[in-house]
């Protein structure tokens, strides 16, 4: 693929900003202050007029009053010179941002946060569009202004403007593309890539909705295309599972990622050109799955702004839907009740997604509505679902959990547990309907535990029948809930060490000291029983690295804490460490000592090899090596399971 057809992202050099000196470093410049967004004050040009394309017009010019200066309309193009390319290629909703449902909004319930802000650092973006974090300074010389509630809504909006800019290309395939792939790639996608994530009933309604007219079908297709183009570049098929009717051998031209480049960026395109305001519930759950298939490329690429923004868009369509209330009394009116089973796996769907932002950066993390407000039933491959996820938390199911759902209730109940995780040390209450409550952390650390619990109760009869098949679901629960086991435990021990009403002897935290290590002992483990390869789809991509990045973060504190028991008790016994050391006299440390270090340096460089073919587990690695220099207190600040706490 031509290089200036792909998709570049790009970071702003910082150094291109230089803030102005004196007194005059924190005056707005005029576009930012008729936006009523904050601004940095740096010149010629500030950070948000550079990255929204729009230098032009950033300029430092003072009013001379600087009250009851009227706001400057924003134009509307007329009706008359207005093309379909140019009203319909958004990224995001029609309309007013602050207007949209679930659009920015924001509540502080732990299981229920919409992050106003972006991290450049962490974040990749095109190079015309670089966001600039909110800052907690005021910025502009109207420093007794209120800013409006959604004002980052116009931040977001500058950014999504440009994104759609950069990506305003001509969906039709490259002349180049071999005929046929395309049908190829689907095909691939429902054999190998469709079972961790499943967004489709099956291969029949898939193709039943490709055939559908419209962008969505497009954006849909080729979506599918790009997951499986990345999967085909990294993982040889076996052709003993092959469809028939389905010519393989084209998969020899895709290579190198350049297809599933070009494909996401044909789908991005394509899903630019439809229009949010004027589509059916049919539409726009197309456009859903689109979406959340974009996101789970981006994530598994790295691209986390990007995927910020896809789980953003998806979070608007599941609330002007109210898919969260498909099997209530006040289930929303669907043109066709046949796209039930659709809206059911697709709201899921975008659920998961959700999850996995938060894994990647907290800070992105949004979720719709709050766990307690979902009646949607679970996905089950039998169509007869009748389970929600507030059987599974309370252990009340009437039936057996199928692996669908039980691996559905695991991605929507680890956003849970890594919420409650980062509460360690926060006493900041949550609002709910007016009332101001105190987080309880013993009170949900237990419910956690308790639905965790009752997952495991099936993980043993589901991975026993999943053995040598293809299905991986099985061992992915397994993998995910041993890890948000170790979550949990840190986040205990990280509690129980910094509560001072406890006032716990070191003695006492040794039983859960214990139960940690041999948490993350298994949960290596396990990782280490998986082949070399993995299937290469990008669910599992993403579920496995951040399993093997929480079991790493662990098994790091274990050492520490290890190291600093023994050294202890050296210094009250009065013996000098090293007499525990002794080459021929081994002792309970250094053989702890040895498994701990063994199982560490072997997972770190199973991750270590993931990274070097996939973007993410690169992002894992690395702060894994960075967190290897930290201090023992540095290292206990931080959060196991979230990657920027």
């Amino acid at each position: 693929m031509d290089s200036s057809q792909a998709i570049r992202f790009e970071h702003v050099d910082a150094a291109h900003f230089s803030p102005a000196p004196g007194p005059q470093r924190h005056i707005a410049c005029n576009p930012c202050r008729e936006s009523k967004v904050k601004c940095d004050g740096c010149r010629p040009v500030c950070k948000r007029c550079h990255g929204a394309g729009s230098a032009s017009r950033c300029s430092f010019v003072r009013h001379s009053a600087k009250r009851g200066r009227p706001k400057k309309p924003r134009p509307e193009p007329p009706l008359s010179t207005t093309t379909s390319s140019d009203s319909s290629t958004s990224y995001t909703p029609q309309g007013d941002s602050r207007d949209t449902p679930g659009w920015m909004e924001a509540t502080r319930d732990g299981d229920s946060v919409i992050a106003h802000g972006f991290d450049a650092a962490a974040a990749s973006w095109p190079a015309t569009s670089q966001p600039t974090p909110p800052d907690d300074d005021v910025l502009g010389d109207d420093g007794d202004d209120e800013s409006p509630p959604g004002e980052f809504s116009d931040i977001a909006d500058m950014v999504v403007e440009d994104f759609r800019t950069a990506l305003q290309v001509d969906i039709a395939p490259p002349d180049g593309l071999t005929p046929g792939l395309t049908k190829t790639l689907v095909s691939v996608f429902c054999g190998w890539n469709q079972q961790t994530f499943m967004c489709f009933d099956d291969p029949e309604s898939l193709e039943s909705y490709l055939e559908q007219p419209g962008y969505e079908a497009v954006a849909v297709k080729y979506a599918i295309c790009a997951h499986a183009s990345a999967l085909t570049s990294r993982v040889r098929l076996p052709t003993s599972e092959a469809v028939p009717g389905i010519d393989y051998s084209l998969l020899a031209t895709v290579s190198d990622g350049d297809h599933a480049a070009l494909f996401y960026r044909l789908a991005r395109a394509a899903l630019n050109q439809s229009d949010l305001s004027k589509k059916s519930a049919a539409s726009l759950l197309l456009t859903l799955s689109a979406t959340v298939l974009l996101g789970l490329y981006e994530l598994q690429q790295a691209e986390v702004g990007c995927a910020w923004l896809s789980e953003s868009r998806a979070v608007w369509i599941m609330d002007e839907l109210q898919l969260h209330r498909l099997d209530s009394d006040q289930a929303p009116p669907l043109s066709d009740g046949a796209q039930a089973p659709a809206a059911r796996r697709a709201f899921w769907a975008a659920r998961g997604l959700a999850s996995f932002l938060m894994t990647v950066h907290q800070h992105h993390r949004i979720m719709p509505c709050p766990m307690e407000e979902v009646s949607t039933c679970l996905p089950s491959a039998d169509r007869t679902p009748g389970l929600t996820l507030s059987d599974v938390c309370h252990g009340t199911a009437t039936r057996l959990l199928s692996v669908d759902e039980g691996l559905t209730a695991l991605r929507a109940l680890s956003t849970r547990v890594l919420a409650h995780a980062s509460r360690v040390g926060n006493r900041k209450s949550s609002v709910t309907d007016g009332t101001a409550r105190a987080y309880n952390f013993w009170t949900h650390q237990s419910q956690l535990e308790e639905s965790l619990g009752y997952l495991q109760t099936f993980t043993n009869t589901w991975t026993a029948g999943s053995m040598g098949g293809p299905d991986f679901d099985a061992v992915l629960v397994d993998l995910q809930t041993r890890a948000l086991v170790v979550v949990l435990g840190e986040a205990k021990l990280a509690k129980m060490s910094s509560s001072q009403g406890m006032r716990l002897d070191p003695g006492q935290l040794g039983p859960c000291r214990d139960a940690a290590r041999q948490h993350a002992l298994d949960s290596a483990a396990a990782i280490e029983a998986l082949n070399k390869a993995l299937p290469g789809d990008a669910a599992t991509d993403l579920s496995a690295t951040w399993v093997a990045y929480v079991t790493l973060q662990s098994l790091l504190r274990c050492q520490r804490r290890t190291q600093a028991s023994w050294t202890e008790a050296n210094a009250i016994i009065g013996r000098a460490p090293a007499a525990f050391s002794s080459p021929w006299a081994p002792t309970v440390a250094t053989l702890s000592d040895a498994l701990l270090s063994d199982s560490f340096e072997s997972l770190q460089a199973k991750l270590a090899d993931w990274g070097s073919k996939i973007p993410v587990a690169s992002l894992y690695s690395d702060q894994i090596q960075l967190e290897l220099d930290f201090s023992t207190d540095a290292l206990q600040a931080r959060v196991v399971g979230l990657l920027d706490s």
